[in-house]
């Protein structure tokens, strides 16, 4: 028999994942991109191809998780190692901003560590982490990779 969470159990458990961002387990986070500028949609994303580049970043809240050799869920995919990181943030930050350069998008975390995201092309994988509540998402899921 299949159990079916109440309105009102699904809006408790929201309310708890905002507290929990705001919380002190939390970690800030900075969301650094390049946006290009001077050509049309259909270029290329090759950083060579724009007229001028400027970074843009901004600051969130996550709840950071780094992977360890005892995740072994995880790394039986073969995508993150040991050392990387996912992310597990707020479905309000637009991660892919308009004229972002494709590729350029690190997060770093409150240590000054560097992570890149791993690619939207790994479906399985991001399905795996996603965090669903019903028929929405409860928070946005990054598995990053450490830049080295």
């Amino acid at each position: 028999m299949r159990s079916f969470l109440s309105s009102s159990e699904i809006t408790l458990i929201k309310n708890d994942w905002a507290i929990l961002l705001n919380s002190p387990e939390a970690t800030t986070i900075t969301f650094e991109y390049s946006i290009g500028s001077g050509q049309d949609e259909d270029s290329a994303f090759e950083t060579s191809d724009y007229d001028s580049i400027s970074t843009q970043s901004f600051t969130g809240k996550a709840i950071q998780h780094i992977v360890k050799p005892r995740d072994e869920d995880l790394l039986k995919w073969g995508i993150i190692e040991v050392g990387d990181a996912i992310f597990y943030t707020s479905t309000d930050y637009d991660l892919s901003p308009s004229g972002i350069i494709q590729g350029s998008l690190d997060i770093i975390d409150c240590n000054g560590t560097t992570y890149k995201p791993v690619p939207r092309k790994e479906k399985n994988f991001y399905d795996y982490l996603i965090t669903r509540l019903g028929s929405g998402q409860l928070a946005q899921v990054v598995p990053c990779k450490i830049k080295k």
